[in-house]
This record gives structure tokens, C-alpha cells and sequence, in this order.
């Protein structure tokens, strides 16, 4: 090999490299950003059920349901 040859193989694995680092870093992003999303779905849910929960509950104790109108989660 020469040096030109000896150069751009170097420069090919650094680009590899490179490349490779990137692809790790984007996919551990992905992976943060759906737990995030998982957990914000989870927390609405939660909001949501113990709400529904409350509702019943008036309901079962002969209080009217909320009006549309000013309802408020």
C-alpha cells in the first residue's frame, strides 16, 4: 500500500466510526423518547380513570353528572 492508499483507509474508518457513533446515539434517543412517551400515556391514564372513578361514585350517591359545559379534567 501506499501513503494515499494507507490515508484513505484511515479516513474510511474514522467515517465508519463515525457513522456507526451516530446510529447509537440517534437509537438511545428513540429509546428515551418512547419511555417518556409510555409515561405520559400512563399518567393520563391514571388522571382519566381516578376522574371516571369520581363521576361514578357521585353518581352512586344520587349527585347529578357534570354538565358538558363545565366539565374540567
Amino acid at each position: 500500500m501506499n501513503m494515499f492508499e494507507a490515508e484513505y483507509a484511515r479516513k474510511d474508518r474514522e467515517n465508519e466510526v463515525r457513522e456507526v457513533m451516530r446510529a447509537s446515539e440517534i437509537k438511545k434517543l428513540l429509546a428515551s423518547q418512547q419511555t417518556n412517551a409510555k409515561n405520559d400515556n400512563q399518567s393520563v391514564r391514571n388522571a382519566v380513570g381516578s376522574k371516571l372513578v369520581e363521576w361514578g361514585e357521585r353518581l352512586q350517591d344520587g349527585q347529578s353528572a357534570p354538565k358538558p359545559a363545565t366539565l374540567k379534567i
